[in-house]
C-alpha cells in the first residue's frame, strides 16, 4: 500500500538526484545486503505489517499531507501548478480501497526490520 503511495506522491515532486535512493528501497533485502557489504556486519530480515486507521478517506488524505514532509512539499507544489486536485483524487483513491464497512480507513504497513551481527 505504501509503495503505492510514495508512487503517487513521486509523480508530484520533482526527481532526487541520482546519488540518492529511494527511502522504499530500504524494504529491498538484495538493496539492503548490498550497503552492507564490506562493513563486517551481515544483515538479517524480519517483515512485519501493522495497520494504521484513519476515521475516513478524507481525514487520511487531510493526515498524510498536512503532516508527512514530503507529501506536504508535493501539495504545496500541486497547488502551484493547479494540480492539487489531481494529487488529493489519486490519494483519496487509493485510500479508498482501504475503507471499511463502517467507513473507517485501515492501512496494512508492511515493515522490514533490519538488524546486523558482526561477522
Amino acid at each position: 500500500m505504501f509503495g503505492d503511495f510514495f508512487r503517487i506522491v513521486a509523480g508530484y515532486l520533482p526527481p532526487d538526484p541520482e546519488f540518492v535512493d529511494p527511502p522504499l528501497a530500504w524494504g529491498d533485502e538484495a538493496r539492503v545486503r548490498e550497503l552492507f557489504e564490506g562493513t563486517g556486519l551481515s544483515p538479517g530480515f524480519e517483515r512485519a505489517t501493522w495497520e494504521i486507521t484513519h476515521a475516513s478517506v478524507d481525514a487520511a488524505v487531510a493526515c498524510y499531507t498536512d503532516n508527512l514532509g514530503p507529501v506536504n512539499f508535493a501539495r504545496e507544489l500541486a497547488l502551484s501548478e493547479s494540480r492539487w486536485p489531481d494529487l488529493e483524487a489519486e490519494l483519496a483513491d487509493l485510500f479508498a480501497r482501504y475503507k471499511a464497512a463502517d467507513g473507517r480507513v485501515v492501512l496494512p504497513a508492511e515493515y522490514l526490520v533490519i538488524t546486523g551481527k558482526r561477522r
